[in-house]
């Protein structure tokens, strides 16, 4: 069920691989069978010679195929287009064995994939992969798909007329072609493009009845439908479909080999053994030895283990029913629109509107960012767009292999249950800092003092959004940094501005000595001689109190207390006399005689190399040491700012007055507990609709409920965003 990559990172593989994979990875039994065929014969081209491994399989997939196949013939491929393609071929050579040569066209669906080749191509409806080869392909015409959750028509009675209606489609469009129509390719139920939709009852049994009675192929596309994928041999047989050419790869091998089939019945196999006698097709890699070797260690597998009984989702305790059931509980997200699917293939389809089933703008490319959010969390799905109508409209593949564990199933889901929306993690937030000036930044953890810190560097992950300006001014020009080119951000980051991390023991690199780690920042943005690179290091540490500072250059981060690795952190930002300094909580986790000599060494740096300084803390005590100006945060809104004298001696906002209230100085009453705050910050995905404090504050007023009230001046340089206080001073 798992894979790693080259970090070591372990991912669940819950789409897997491209519904690709159906007995797990690293099934022992697989490569143990191709070893044993490479010895016998590694390969001998199908058009001398045929071998018994090949002759075996086929048989045994016919026999797997059902009585409708009996007495028919197998064509190996190396994968699914090369199958699509043989078999629309086959169709072709068969009608013209009839004496039908007239007949060539391939009718299809809309919303449909069948393969990349050019032939697969022209019969898919995949309107991205499609488009910029349709000037090199022959189309024929595509007909309607049922679509239950998006149905054009009249579902009231569960979509069984409307399927008729459907199939009525091909009829018409049969009749339009004049007698020219070799066959019908089609998928049982819809595999990525259109996403596991089940088709209504009738539907695919009226197709087949149109098909038979105009003398047209029925061509069925089990590419990832078949071998087992929705709980039975081929998807068709859920209802009691059997066409003439049956198609299918991916389960075939479960990826351990390239492997596809085509399975043509035996009314195929005779025209063309009773006419011309010989198939004009072929592939150098068909019928490869050592591939369907593979895929018969793989069916041998699955029936030993009865993972095609795991796979029905209508078995109760299978591992299908058991994602059936799970997969259900993601309906009460405000983004799924629609759950669909059976055995083991299904799709969540995500939707910006759940009344109206409006899809997402294409440009926010949903599904890519519910994927990216799973895989940071170890679980890999299929993110797909388009559903709707080719551009718009997105939905997740789900196709675990059939040896999911139920408990595995459960996790899987929960990490898919926390959809990606739009969290603001900090919003309407604005300040400025003079040079030469402290502003401190204080609030709880989870207030968004940090983001503030690594939006400003542009340090902030890939999928982080900052919107508005963060200005630099540098010799009377103002530049937005959220603007600039990566190249040129990063010729700032580290020279013009610098940032001292939270916890040094994790920024340091362990297997680096930390003058090799301060002379890195150097090489970043000038180029000194070995020698001056070391005297810059050496003289860093000694500027940031390091005795015997030539020795401890060489001495790596563990062989140095936290007071001398956090002192290191701030020599590595200051080498390069950088003008803005971001100080993010660097006195967390010291004692408080270290931390009272940095916030020493600190003030000494801003007098000597006059530093604009940027301090973030949740503790107000440090914070009233070193700043010149306050700004208060909570959870992503600032929710007060003004002078040092204005926050500690006449706080406005009722947060700030509960963390002032919260600290304890010599005129505390001992025997009484201190105050607290009640209740904790609120996570991103559920903040209040007004004040973000009001459902801890001991003033709140209705209003605080009904909106975010804005930043207002409550006396001259101090600011305060409540409606109680601002009530009061206006």
């Amino acid at each position: 069920m798992y894979v790693w990559d080259k970090r070591g990172q372990r991912y669940l593989d819950f789409s897997g691989s491209a519904a690709v994979n159906f007995i797990g990875h690293g099934v022992d039994e697989i490569p143990a069978a191709m070893a044993e065929q490479a010895r016998k014969v590694e390969f001998v081209h199908s058009s001398q010679f045929t071998t018994p491994i090949a002759e075996e399989y086929a048989q045994e997939l016919l026999d797997f195929a059902g009585d409708g196949f009996s007495g028919g013939a197998v064509y190996f491929t190396s994968g699914g287009s090369e199958a699509i393609e043989t078999a629309l071929k086959l169709a072709r050579q068969y009608q013209v064995e009839v004496g039908e040569s007239k007949r060539h066209q391939i009718l299809s669906r809309c919303q449909s994939y069948h393969g990349a080749t050019l032939g697969a191509l022209s019969v898919s409806g995949n309107k991205r992969r499609r488009e910029i080869y349709l000037p090199m392909v022959r189309e024929f015409a595509h007909i309607g798909i049922p679509y239950c959750y998006r149905c054009v028509h009249d579902c009231s009675d569960g979509c069984r007329n409307c399927g008729l209606q459907y199939a009525a489609e091909l009829e018409c469009a049969i009749e339009a072609a004049h007698g020219s129509v070799a066959a019908f390719i089609f998928e049982p139920v819809s595999g990525a493009t259109l996403g596991a939709v089940v088709p209504p009852d009738g539907y695919l049994q009226k197709i087949a009845e149109i098909c038979r009675q105009h003398g047209v192929l029925l061509i069925a596309d089990e590419v990832m439908t078949g071998m087992g994928r929705t709980g039975r041999n081929f998807a068709v047989e859920h209802w009691g479909v059997v066409p003439d050419i049956l198609v299918t790869a991916k389960g075939l091998s479960s990826g351990y080999v390239p492997l596809g089939a085509v399975i043509a019945s035996k009314k195929v196999v005779d025209a063309i053994a009773t006419g011309s006698g010989a198939f004009l097709h072929g592939f150098t890699y068909n019928s490869h030895p050592i591939s369907v070797a593979a895929g018969h260690a793989v069916l041998a597998f699955m029936r030993k283990h009865a993972l095609i009984q795991a796979a029905d989702s209508t078995c109760a305790g299978s591992a299908g029913h058991t994602l059936a059931r799970t997969l259900e509980t993601l309906r009460d997200l405000s983004t799924v629109g629609d759950v669909r699917g059976i055995g083991l293939l299904w799709a969540v389809e995500f939707v910006s509107d759940k009344k109206s089933k409006q899809p997402f703008p294409a440009e926010i490319n949903f599904s890519a960012k519910v994927a990216s959010t799973a895989t940071k969390r170890g679980l890999l799905v299929y993110a797909v767009q388009g559903c709707v109508d080719g551009t718009v409209g997105d939905h997740l593949l789900i196709a675990p292999p059939a040896v999911i564990t139920a408990e595995e199933i459960v996790w899987a889901v929960q990490q898919n249950g926390t959809s990606p929306e739009l969290l603001f993690a900090v919003r309407d937030l604005s300040f400025s800092l003079a040079p030469g000036e402290v502003l401190g930044l204080v609030g709880e953890s989870g207030s968004g003092k940090s983001v503030t810190s690594l939006a400003i560097m542009r340090l902030l992950p890939p999928q982080a959004q900052v919107s508005g300006e963060i200005l630099l001014s540098d010799g009377g020009i103002s530049r937005d940094l959220l603007k600039l080119p990566d190249e040129e951000m990063r010729g700032l980051r580290g020279s013009r501005m610098a940032m001292i991390f939270q916890e040094p023991m994790t920024a340091l690199n362990p297997v680096m000595r930390v003058g090799d780690q301060i002379a890195e920042a150097v090489l970043a943005h000038q180029k000194p001689s070995k020698q001056e690179v070391w005297n810059l290091s050496v003289n860093a540490l000694r500027e940031v109190g390091i005795e015997d500072a030539e020795r401890r250059a060489r001495d790596y981060p563990h062989q140095l207390s936290g007071g001398m690795r956090q002192r290191v952190m701030i020599a590595m930002a200051i080498v390069n006399c950088p003008q803005l300094l971001i100080a993010d909580e660097p006195t967390t986790a010291l004692d408080v005689t270290i931390q009272a000599q940095i916030l020493e060494l600190l003030a000494g740096l801003r007098a000597r190399f006059g530093l604009t300084m940027l301090f973030i803390s949740h503790d107000l005590a440090v914070v009233s040491q070193v700043a010149d100006r306050v700004a208060v945060m909570y959870a992503g809104n600032l929710v007060e700012l003004g002078s040092k004298a204005d926050i500690f001696a006449s706080p406005a906002h009722p947060y700030t007055r509960g963390l002032l209230h919260a600290i304890p100085t010599l005129r505390t009453d001992r025997s009484r507990p201190l105050r607290t705050i009640e209740g904790a910050v609120p996570p991103l995905h559920a903040l209040p609709p007004g004040c973000p404090f009001e459902p801890r504050c001991e003033s709140r007023v209705v209003e605080c409920a009904a909106e975010l009230p804005p930043l207002l001046q409550v006396a001259p340089g101090h600011w305060a965003r409540c409606p109680v206080v601002n009530a009061v001073r206006t």
